[in-house]
């Protein structure tokens, strides 16, 4: 194996797919937010905090750009890039859930976010813009785990 340089610019970030089931609403619906500074919609995520472990991070995540609380389940797919400077990322999306309640869950946006929808899976498909990340997950399937070595990037 030969060695290479070493990744000093290197980050690693986690998302969440929140699934609304059980209580609210009756059928499964998928929390996006829409980003202006990227032009797309997204699910809530970002970048690992020194110390953090992957859940500890999803939830912080979630916690900062929604103010709701999530179980965090399984991870669903994995995707390596690099961004137009070089820099590389892993991004870590996992399957979560509310924490369990009885009503709606109020949805607190983050000043990098200016809108929320719950939306279904049919309308996830035809959702635009949404990330470039979402849409691959998309074309693979709800219930695929994959992991990806993409030029695909949320940057």
């Amino acid at each position: 194996m030969m060695a290479g340089k070493q990744i000093n610019n290197a980050k690693v970030c986690v998302g969440a797919c929140i699934e609304a089931g059980a209580t609210f609403p009756a059928v499964p619906k998928y929390l996006i937010m829409y980003k202006p500074k990227k032009g797309f919609w997204e699910f809530p995520g970002g970048k690992i905090e020194i110390g953090e472990t992957l859940t500890e991070a999803c939830k912080r995540e979630v916690f900062e750009e929604t103010g709701l609380k999530i179980e965090v389940g399984k991870i669903h797919d994995v995707f390596s890039y690099r961004n137009k400077e070089e820099n590389s990322t892993v991004y870590m999306q996992f399957e979560a859930t509310l924490v369990k309640n009885n009503k709606e869950p109020k949805v607190v946006l983050s000043a990098e976010h200016t809108e929320f929808k719950w939306v279904s899976w049919n309308e996830l498909l035809t959702w635009e813009p949404i990330s470039p990340i979402i849409k691959k997950w998309l074309s693979d399937g709800i219930n695929s785990t994959s992991i990806y070595d993409t030029n695909i990037s949320d940057d």
